[in-house]
Parts: structure tokens; sequence; C-alpha cells
């Protein structure tokens, strides 16, 4: 498995074959997993579920997937999906207003590379579990939403992670070739997608 403990050169990890470069959001574009845990923290208002265990417990899991598991916990009972969206939504408009914790959610040198790629005509896409509203709600924040020729979310196919369907999706958007991409991924979840998908991949942790 190829390991990424920090941001590369970009020339490090391209080759002439390499036209598109496709990013997870939470915890690999993104250093959203506390967010998303503290939101959802702030949401249940139960002491027993504390951001750490938060944390142990949804890393890399989708939000259908989240609200599956915390409805068979009766944690929560009355509100459907869209609704439980909604109210974790407001959540993460409340710490988002936060400039210190905006400041940290995406690594400088992570831009620079993504940019550096763009200007050799590298597609540049975003490919996440996440809600469209919640994908939306981070990259207006972060004014980053131009750096991607596609964003694929869970609203956006059939299946989400760990199926390859989204990925494979996002290759004929692209008008690219398995082996002409290059994917980063930082959960197992992601990682069985992308492995599945037939592309390259790198488990990132440089969060």
């Amino acid at each position: 498995m190829n390991i990424l403990k920090s941001v590369p050169s970009l020339n490090s990890i391209i080759s002439e074959n390499t036209k598109a470069l496709i990013f997870d959001m939470d915890g690999t574009l993104l250093n959203t997993e506390l967010v998303h845990a503290e939101a959802l923290s702030k949401f249940l208002n139960d002491s027993n579920h504390n951001i750490e265990r938060l944390l142990n417990d949804f890393y890399g899991v989708s939000e259908p997937e989240v609200y599956r598991i915390l409805k068979h916990r009766n944690v929560i009972t009355t509100k459907n999906f869209e609704e439980f969206v909604e109210d974790k939504n407001s959540e993460f408009k409340q710490l988002l207003k936060n400039s210190e914790l905006t400041e940290k959610l995406l690594l400088p040198e992570l831009k620079e590379m993504i940019l550096e790629a763009k200007s050799k005509k590298i597609k540049i896409a975003l490919v996440t579990a996440s809600e469209s509203n919640t994908t939306e709600l981070f990259l207006s924040k972060l004014k980053i939403k131009n750096l991607f020729d596609l964003i694929i979310t869970r609203n956006d196919t059939e299946k989400t992670k760990p199926d390859p369907m989204p990925y494979i999706y996002s290759f004929k958007k692209l008008k690219v070739k398995s082996d002409e991409v290059l994917i980063f991924e930082d959960s197992e979840t992601g990682m069985a997608s992308a492995r599945k998908s037939g592309a390259k991949f790198y488990k990132v942790t440089w969060y």
C-alpha cells in the first residue's frame, strides 16, 4: 500500500500518463473529521457520545450509515435522514464561524499541489460520501469550489463508498481511464472503493 504521511511534490507521484487527481474530502482533502464529530456531539447533546467516542465510531463513515447506526442504538428516534442532516448542518455552520478552526481545515501545501496540477492541465476532482449540502458548506466556507473540475457527492450515485461506483462514475465524467488517475483516500471504506475502481490510490495520513 502506498502511504503519504505528508503532502508530496507533484512530480514525485505523477507520470506522463496522469490525467486526473481525485480526492476524498473528509480526512483527505480537508481535516473535517473533528468538525463532524463536534457537530454530531452538539446535535446529540448526550454525554455518552463525546467527541472521542464519535471519532472512534464514525471516522470515515458516510452520513447515511451514521444515521442508521444512531437509529439502531435508539439515540435518535423521531427524525428522518433529511432532518438529521439539516440539524447537523446547522451545527456545522456555527462551528465554521470560528476562523481559527477553518484555517486548520486545509493544508496550504496541499492547495499548492492542486494548483500546480491544474497548471499542468491535470484534472482535479472531489469524490466524497458526504451529502451535497455538507460538501457545499465546507467548499464555500473555504472558497475552494473553483479548484475542482468535478464534484461527486453521496447524492450523485446510486451506491456510495465502499462500492466503486462513485469513482467509476467520476472516470466517465472526466473522460479518463482508471490507469490515468491517482486517488487519495484516508479511510478503509474509501480505500476499498478506490481499490475496486482499478485506479492507483494512496492512503494519506497527513492530517
